[in-house]
């Protein structure tokens, strides 16, 4: 064996075992802070169960706003609004619309209280285009569509 070889050998070992010693750290800083996120999981179940009354329901704080536990009413359009209805209307009040204007169109038409959520929902399945108005809201208009009749034939 020259000196050159013990040489690289030697540093060859020195590097594993400097490896080794990195490995070893980060294992120990895993196992710690496995302890430290199993002690706060607790520490978290054990504040819900401060939060709940004897009744199971949880207590709201002050300042911190509640968040809903029962979902908003499921809202139905009255029978025969559709999205080609709702396109429709959108046609009639010659486009930019907000859906309050298209139900309060569709309400007078049908007879029956159409809600915005509703004319919002058909309107972004019968294929509106949307665009921000300048007040915020939704503006709803009917596309553009190519016609085939109106192209000359080659």
């Amino acid at each position: 064996m020259t000196a050159a070889t013990t040489m690289v050998q030697s540093t060859l070992l020195d590097a594993a075992r400097e490896v080794s010693a990195r490995l070893r750290a980060l294992s120990a800083e895993v196992t710690t802070l496995r302890e430290e996120n199993t002690r706060l999981r607790q520490e978290a179940a054990e504040v819900a169960r401060l939060l709940q009354d004897g009744n199971g329901h949880h207590v709201t704080l002050p300042g911190v706003p509640r968040r809903r536990s029962v979902p908003a009413p499921q809202v139905q359009a009255p029978r025969g609004v559709t999205p080609q209805v709702v396109m429709a209307a959108i046609g009639k009040l010659g486009g930019n619309v907000t859906a309050r204007q298209i139900a309060e169109t569709l309400t007078e038409v049908v007879g029956a209280p159409v809600s915005g959520r509703a004319v919002r929902f058909l309107a972004e399945h019968g294929g509106a285009a949307i665009a921000p108005g300048e007040d915020g809201q939704r503006r709803y208009s009917l596309r553009p569509t190519l016609s085939m009749a109106s192209e000359p034939s080659t």
